[in-house]
Parts: structure tokens; sequence; C-alpha cells
């Protein structure tokens, strides 16, 4: 991936059971705790051109300092990139997220590869929209650039601590909120 994307990444899986998938990546992997947010609403994304207020569930752990596990159910059956993969017949990796430090040219170096946003999102007081952008072909799933925003980042800092502490590590998740309706 191209160096502007940063240090950064998130693997985006789509879900049908969060809480089994929470305690799955817990027992077999070693991944968790989780931050869950078991009902996020949505109301200011945009799904193909369309307004696309929809509801979700999301948990989020790390491996390590530089890999976010995102899992996302989603909680209603409205249009959204979630809600049609999971329509297609298929769950699992889903997406690859980066923060990148320079929003811009991230979003211009995926244009200049012709490719067009096909969904957004303006995250709780994040000062502009994530994009999730189709699969460039040969990844298997889409690229989201992730508007970071220094509220998100103190909120990913505090789920990568709780990686890295012990006795955290014997739960399956933790619940912290990191998003919040506008």
């Amino acid at each position: 991936m191209h160096p502007l994307f940063g240090p950064n990444l998130q693997l985006g899986f789509v879900v049908r059971d969060i809480e089994g998938e929470m305690r799955r990546w817990a027992t077999q992997f070693g991944i968790g705790p989780f931050a869950y947010m078991p009902d996020i609403f949505m109301p200011e994304a945009s799904y193909r051109g369309a307004p696309a207020a929809i509801r979700l569930a999301c948990a989020l752990a790390y491996r390590g300092d530089g890999v976010q596990i995102e899992l996302i159910q989603p909680l209603d059956d409205k249009p959204s990139p979630y809600a049609d993969f999971l329509a297609s017949g298929r769950d699992g990796l889903h997406h690859f997220g980066f923060w990148p430090d320079d929003q811009d040219a991230a979003e211009q170096h995926l244009t200049s590869l012709g490719l067009v946003p096909v969904f957004s999102v303006i995250y709780g007081s994040a000062p502009r929209p994530s994009f999730y952008y189709p699969d460039p072909g040969g990844l298997g799933a889409m690229i989201e650039l992730i508007e970071g925003g220094a509220r998100k980042q103190a909120g990913y800092e505090r789920i990568k601590a709780l990686a890295h502490d012990a006795q955290s590590r014997d739960r399956a998740w933790e619940i912290i909120e990191l998003y919040r309706p506008r």
C-alpha cells in the first residue's frame, strides 16, 4: 500500500453476530479486549449518492500497536456497504482502513487510480467524512480512508492501551464510548 496511507491499518470485518465474534476473536486469536459499542446511529452518511442513516454495532480491538481489528454488525437492513455485504451471502473481511496524516493527498491518490467513494460517513465530532472506496482489484476488500480527528485518535489510543494491559486481555470485551451522534 502506498506510504501516504500511514503506518496504521484497520482490518474491518462485517459479521452477523458481533458478540459471538468478539468471543471467538478473544478465545481463538487472543485479540481483545474489544471496545464494544452496541448501538451506533449514523445520521450523516451517504451510500451510492443517496442519504443513508444507518444503525450498527461496532467493536474495536488491537493486535499490537499498528493493526486495529474492527467488527461491524448492521442493526437494520437499510442500504449500506455493510448490509449489502451480508445480503450478498458474505461475511468476514470487508475493508482495509487507513487514517492518513494527509487525508486530501490520500483521497487524490485514490481518485488518480479511477476510484470514486461509494460511502461516506461522519463519525461523531470528526471535522470531515470518512470515505469507502470500492476494491481497486486484487485486494478482495474495500478501502476506507478514516478521518482521524484528535478525539477519535485519543479513543483509539485508549483501546490500544487495553491490548497491552494483561488484566484487560483476560476479558473478552470492554465498553468504551467513542462515537456519539452529533
